[in-house]
This record gives structure tokens, sequence and C-alpha cells, in this order.
């Protein structure tokens, strides 16, 4: 769709899509804030830790990151009418 759409050769849409992709990878992997635009939003990579006790029998959770995706007000107004819709 976005090779018909933009008029480019689908090697060069490839090509910058997955450096892209690479490039929200490596950051999101360093643990910082990815900022869009102001028109659309960030990605935001939270550490979530162990919340046992340690002395709990339940198998325990190693810390990690979690990534979340946080709209911008406006395109939150844009999709909130399609979101009624689904």
């Amino acid at each position: 769709m976005i090779v018909q759409e933009s008029g480019y050769p689908r090697e060069t849409v490839t090509a910058v899509y997955l450096s892209m992709i690479n490039t929200l990878e490596n950051v999101l992997g360093r643990g910082e804030v990815v900022d869009l635009s102001p028109e659309w939003g960030k990605f935001i990579p939270k550490l979530r830790e162990q919340k046992l006790n340690p002395g709990s029998p339940r198998t325990p959770k190693d810390t990690r990151y979690q990534v979340f995706f946080r709209f911008s007000n406006d395109f939150e107004k844009k999709i909130k009418p399609l979101r009624k819709e689904i």
C-alpha cells in the first residue's frame, strides 16, 4: 500500500522501513523514549521489576523493560470516534 501511494520503488520503501524499525529497536533497547512527533505520540520503555516477596513460592520474574505507546492529545482526538465504531 505504501509503495503504491508513495510512488517509490519497493526496494526503497523496504530499506526505509527496515532502517526505521532497526533505529526504534536500538533506541528502545537502551531504555530511551522515542518521540515520533508532537502530532503522533511517543514510545516509552518502563522498567518492570519483580514484585514478589523473596520467599514466595511463585516463579520469580526477571527485571525487564516493557514498551508503552502514549498518544498525543491531537492524535487521541482523531482516533476517539474510530474507537467507538469498533
